[in-house]
Formats: structure tokens, C-alpha cells, sequence
């Protein structure tokens, strides 16, 4: 994450929820709804520490985000992330589009997911904007 954004700002654009067990952090969800990313539906981050897959958390997290983003959520992963996409399918998202890009000079694949609802379901929408 950090090689992403830094806290700073994670913190000033998106609202997040940890999900814990016995103490421990097992996993979180993050949306961005502050700022110029009010209303944007964007799913920023999902994570659940591999031990605790399968488990029910990451749809747990999801159901909370997708509450709060209503009927614009949208995300993007990358392509072979199979149980994140299928946890998106499951909750309604469909695949938009998958594209090449990079990350730290990495290439890969990255597919958008959205709610049929979502302004992001069209694939000629842009990732990032309106």
C-alpha cells in the first residue's frame, strides 16, 4: 500500500474499516468519499491476510463499503486475482474492461469492476475523473 499513496494521504481521501479476530487486524476495506472523490463510488482497497481467506470477511468488508458507496461502486484489481474478482462478482459488480498498465515499472493487467448501475460501467468512462 505504501508504494501506492502515503498515509497522509490514504488518510485524506478514504474512509476505512478494519475487521479484527481475537485482537488481531485480519484484514480491511477502504473507500474514497472525501474530497473531489465525493460521490466517486471508488473501492479503493480490500485486503484479508491470506490465513483468514475464506472465511466470510471479505464479503463482510465489502457489504460495508458498497452500503456506503451505493449504487456508484466500482474498483479495479488486477487480472489472475481471481478470488477478488469473484468476490466482486459475487456482490453484483461486473467486468468493464482490462487494460495493460504498470506499477513501480511492473507490468500487468488491470480490470475495472462495477456496478451495472455505476457511471464506471461504461467502458469508455475513464478510471479516474467523470
Amino acid at each position: 500500500m505504501h508504494d501506492e499513496e502515503d498515509l497522509d494521504t490514504f488518510l485524506r481521501l478514504n474512509t476505512a474499516l478494519v475487521a479484527c479476530l481475537d485482537g488481531e487486524v485480519v484484514g480491511f476495506v477502504a473507500w474514497r468519499d472525501r474530497g473531489e472523490w465525493s460521490g466517486s463510488g471508488y473501492l479503493s482497497w480490500l485486503y484479508v491476510h491470506p490465513a483468514y481467506h475464506r472465511r466470510g470477511i471479505g464479503g463482510l468488508l465489502l457489504r460495508q463499503a458498497m452500503n456506503a458507496l451505493g449504487d456508484q461502486a466500482w474498483t479495479l484489481t488486477s487480472q489472475g486475482n481471481e478470488s477478488a474478482i469473484g468476490l466482486y462478482l459475487r456482490h453484483g459488480m461486473r467486468i468493464v474492461t482490462a487494460y495493460q498498465t504498470e506499477s513501480l515499472g511492473y507490468p500487468y493487467t488491470e480490470v475495472r469492476l462495477a456496478l451495472p448501475t455505476s457511471r464506471k460501467s461504461d467502458p469508455d468512462a475513464p478510471n479516474f475523473g467523470t
